[in-house]
């Protein structure tokens, strides 16, 4: 394999590992908007089946479902195949729960935030001109929260 090769299949590899990286921090920010991690938190052993989780936070079984899979598949969670439990590791808590000075989850929602304005960046780049506050829905709040966490 030639050296242009190598850095071709290199970059590749970079932006998969981005695409996979988003969806994990997509399902970080959810996690932390719903308050998931802490109902998950608050679990002995910090261990449940998504029947649990949905009627403890009062959302859908089906999407919980899916959204523990999925940071099962990043590795944020754990699935136990014989006890069809999943599992928050102790070592995560301190940064996926909601109001503590290490929480790192609320950072995420800059993502999804950024997410939703990208039609109207897309005017921007095309057109000119700049983009308001009021188009980057819950930016005060995001950082509102960041601010508690931090000072």
């Amino acid at each position: 394999m030639s050296a242009n090769e190598e850095k071709a299949a290199a970059f590749k590899a970079k932006l998969g590992n981005a695409l996979n990286q988003s969806a994990m921090g997509t399902c970080l920010s959810l996690g932390h908007r719903l308050r998931l991690f802490d109902a998950i938190i608050d679990m002995p052993g910090s261990t449940f089946t998504t029947h649990i989780l949905a009627e403890k936070t009062g959302c859908n079984e089906r999407y919980i479902r899916e959204w523990a899979s999925a940071l099962t598949c990043a590795q944020v969670l754990t699935f136990d195949v014989s006890k069809k439990t999943f599992t928050l590791p102790e070592y995560t808590h301190k940064f996926l729960k909601s109001g503590t000075v290490d929480t790192q989850a609320s950072f995420f929602q800059f993502i999804t935030m950024f997410g939703a304005v990208e039609d109207d960046l897309m005017q921007v780049f095309q057109n000119g001109g700049g983009l308001g506050y009021d188009k980057f829905k819950n930016f005060h709040a995001i950082m509102a929260e960041d601010s508690e966490q931090s000072v």
